[in-house]
């Protein structure tokens, strides 16, 4: 069920025992995970120290700030490849009543040996606070009541590989040294399509259209084959270079043209 989850083989999972009894460094960059003596551990001078409410779990807390509010308790998930998460509550019901755009957002979790399906939603932080450093924009996926509780906001990878970590359970303490992509703009979604090779031919076959998108906008729906973007092949590399208010004509296999501009919708 792991490996179906994940999509990779997975050889192992580590438990909570043993980050409370090493202190462990993850270089997202590389790739790699270091693993030190507690007893024999000495930081690096140049990474900020960060005292943590809690070493009872492997899921650390520290106090940080949502959008300049403090008070907001902050975890660490390495094992999510969310940006941010929060449960759907008083924020997000705020949020809701700002007329704050959304677009579904759908993930999972493993529970008890099965893999639970989750319809949540994407949303975007004005910031998040933590440790002495503000980010700002940032995605958020909402999920549901009490998942990322009794902490406020999770962070998952997409954020936590903006700095190298250096995790110390056991001594209620951890180090951040921001990363030359620190304060670099979060990624968001343009265009709102899910896509797929088809099995017959060149192009990209759309597998999922998000709701308020352009391409919702632009009529585009489940099935559409796009041959053509901008008078040139659809490619995966293509609409990843959009910036937003780039000017996109598609070509369908049908021969009709569907034209949007990329834009945020969340």
């Amino acid at each position: 069920l792991l490996n179906k989850a994940a999509g990779k083989p997975i050889l192992g999972v580590v438990g909570e025992e043993f980050f409370q009894r090493h202190v462990i460094e993850v270089n997202f960059e590389m790739g790699t995970v270091t693993i030190y003596d507690r007893r024999t551990f000495a930081p690096p001078l140049d990474a900020t120290l960060v005292p943590l409410n809690s070493a009872k779990s492997a899921k650390v807390q520290m106090p940080g700030t949502l959008e300049g509010a403090p008070g907001v308790k902050i975890t660490l998930d390495i094992g999510s490849s969310n940006t941010a998460m929060i449960d759907t509550g008083p924020v997000t019901n705020r949020w809701d009543a700002e007329g704050r755009p959304w677009t579904p957002d759908g993930s999972g979790v493993v529970e008890h040996g099965e893999f639970k399906k989750s319809e949540n939603r994407l949303m975007t932080a004005k910031s998040i606070g933590f440790a002495g450093y503000t980010l700002s924009d940032v995605p958020v996926t909402t999920m549901p009541k009490d998942f990322v509780a009794p902490a406020d906001v999770s962070l998952g990878v997409n954020l936590l590989d903006r700095f190298d970590v250096i995790f110390d359970v056991g001594g209620k303490r951890l180090w951040l040294k921001p990363r030359a992509n620190y304060d670099a703009p979060f990624r968001h979604r343009l265009v709102g399509l899910g896509w797929k090779p088809p099995a017959d031919a060149d192009g990209l076959e759309v597998i999922d259209v998000a709701r308020n998108s352009p391409a919702e906008a632009a009529g585009l729906k489940k099935g559409d084959v796009i041959v053509g973007f901008n008078s040139k092949p659809a490619t995966p590399e293509a609409f990843a270079a959009l910036k937003a208010g780039d000017a996109v004509e598609l070509k369908l296999r049908d021969g009709s043209v569907r034209t949007f501009v990329a834009a945020r919708f969340y």
